[in-house]
């Protein structure tokens, strides 16, 4: 019986009597019940559910079970069943699974038994306005001077690959990015997960998430690159479609910035040089590999630690070597105290339009000690990285006589030491980090 004929029966129409005597339970009828008030925390990037009684929520990259939760499994298969009607999709036990898009940036997959048992909902949110370069670099997910080389990527059109695990920084990011293009650049975004919408009069938004035939979808990028935009901003892009769009970038297309899951720059370039040879069985994967390569200006490869914490991992340059083969080559990276530095690379890029950028060339010398802007009590202030703290303590230890007892010089500097930590206000990023320890055993 269906779940109409069920309503429609005598016994249920009790039941559903029953939902319409509180407020609460008519809200559920049209809602995720409570699951909504879950919503409404802007920290909140996934729920999941698993029965009634089993509702976690993972925050900040942190998963923890929630204290609220369903009256029973009855009212869960109900709000699901009710949730599928409300799009015009009738769950039974041979089509127990379906998802939709709740509102911009909030997705829903749920299911029922068979298929799960007991019933499962999981909802994935993004909360794009939070999603600006400025909000990234008070997160500390990257410094000052990285900030700064962003900007630089659109004085001139290049294509950049972000790549990352799932819930890293890609979206994020790439709307981040998006914000930021000109205001006098003709952008679009292809968005294949409903996750943002950019509200710019420059941009033109599509949702991509309900197109599943390839050359329906093939078709209608062909005919949005033709309009030839200054700036195409994919997200989430499948590695069939990247073939397409390697295509268009082969012929000379400059100003696409696209994200694929991927563990490492190299797994993105690899992933995107497969989809090419499953296009053109007759290359082999090293020219699949070299055309791929040949496409890709830059790479930012996103990460999140075991806190939640979510970075920038690294921005690489794709080079044509001397010996005309393709490498990526790292221009900032994060250290072992997840502090950024620079590897003494200058994009080639960069000459081509040094002059007309704040930037200065002394960002990328190998070691430049970088800064972070974070918010503390509403004001805005720069934060020097521990690097700078500990070059400082090092120059102590060269001065220090050799063959003599150094255990009062130790401790001046030992005191001098803690007093720049404090002046330079980075004694809670030091104290998550490792200490500096002093041995005199080893006359330092």
């Amino acid at each position: 019986m269906s779940l109409k004929d069920r309503l429609a029966s005598s016994s249920d129409k009790q039941q559903q009597v029953k939902y319409y005597r509180t407020s609460e339970e008519f809200h559920e009828i049209n809602s995720l019940g409570v699951l909504d008030e879950l919503l409404k925390d802007e920290d909140v990037n996934s729920i999941y559910v698993n029965g009634a009684k089993s509702v976690y929520v993972e925050r900040k990259g942190k998963l923890q079970k929630s204290n609220k939760f369903f009256r029973d499994n009855v009212q869960l298969e109900n709000i699901i069943r009710r949730n599928a009607l409300d799009i015009g999709f009738e769950l039974d036990n041979l089509n127990p699974y379906f998802e939709f898009y709740k509102e911009e940036g909030v997705r829903v997959c749920a299911s029922l038994p068979p298929l799960s048992n007991p019933a499962s909902i999981y909802v994935k949110c993004y909360h794009d306005k939070y999603a600006t370069i400025q909000n990234l670099q008070e997160e500390l997910s990257f410094s000052k001077e990285i900030a700064l080389f962003l900007d630089t990527l659109f004085l001139k059109p290049v294509n950049v690959l972000i790549t990352g695990k799932k819930n890293s920084l890609k979206t994020t990011l790439l709307s981040a990015l998006a914000k930021k293009s000109p205001q006098n650049n003709r952008s679009v975004l292809v968005d294949y997960k409903q996750e943002f919408q950019i509200k710019q009069p420059n941009f033109t938004n599509y949702n991509f998430s309900e197109v599943k035939d390839f050359d329906f979808e093939k078709n209608l990028l062909s005919s949005i690159i033709s309009t030839s935009p200054d700036n195409i901003f994919l997200n989430d892009i499948n590695q069939q479609t990247f073939a397409f769009v390697n295509q268009k970038m082969l012929d000379g297309y400059k100003g696409i910035y696209a994200t694929l899951c991927a563990q490492s720059p190299k797994e993105g370039m690899d992933k995107i040089a497969l989809s090419i040879l499953s296009q053109n069985p007759n290359l082999n994967l090293e020219t699949a590999r070299i055309l791929a390569y040949q496409t890709i200006d830059f790479v930012i490869h996103v990460s999140c630690d075991e806190q939640g914490r979510r970075k920038i991992a690294s921005i690489s340059e794709v080079r044509m070597d001397l010996d005309s083969t393709y490498s990526i080559i790292d221009i900032f990276s994060l250290n072992p105290y997840a502090i950024h530095r620079s590897l003494g690379i200058i994009p080639q890029i960069y000459k081509e339009f040094k002059t007309n950028i704040d930037i200065n060339q002394n960002v990328f010398e190998q070691d430049y000690n970088h800064t972070y802007v974070k918010n503390i009590s509403e004001q805005t202030v720069e934060i020097a990285p521990r690097s700078v703290n500990t070059d400082i303590l090092k120059k102590f230890k060269k001065e220090l006589p050799t063959n003599q007892d150094n255990s009062e010089i130790i401790k001046n500097a030992q005191n001098k030491f803690d007093e720049l930590r404090k002046n330079a206000k980075m004694h809670e990023i030091i104290e998550e980090n490792e200490e500096i320890q002093i041995d005199s055993e080893n006359n330092l």
